[in-house]
């Protein structure tokens, strides 16, 4: 990995995903909301393995970036509200 821009991606996407884990386990309920969060949990695994053996292109970097920035506003989102 090189550059700070990945670094910094990397960083949003792991701090999403321990908020995402720690919200997963602190609801234990079996609704939609956990279905969607494992799906999330999901995705951010699959971004987080791209971003670390450097396999994605430019368009797949544009991706992993608007989903950091949308994890990120929601993490934001949820602080609020707790």
């Amino acid at each position: 990995m090189n550059g700070i821009f990945q670094w910094f991606l990397l960083f949003m996407l792991l701090v999403s995903l321990i908020s995402t884990s720690i919200q997963t386990i602190k609801t234990r309920k079996n609704d939609e909301l956990t279905v969607a969060r494992f799906l999330f949990l999901a995705v951010n695994l699959i971004l987080i393995i791209m971003l670390v053996f450097n396999y994605y292109n430019a368009v797949l970097f544009g991706l992993i970036f608007l989903f950091s920035i949308i994890q990120l506003i929601l993490l934001i989102f949820y602080v609020i509200r707790e």
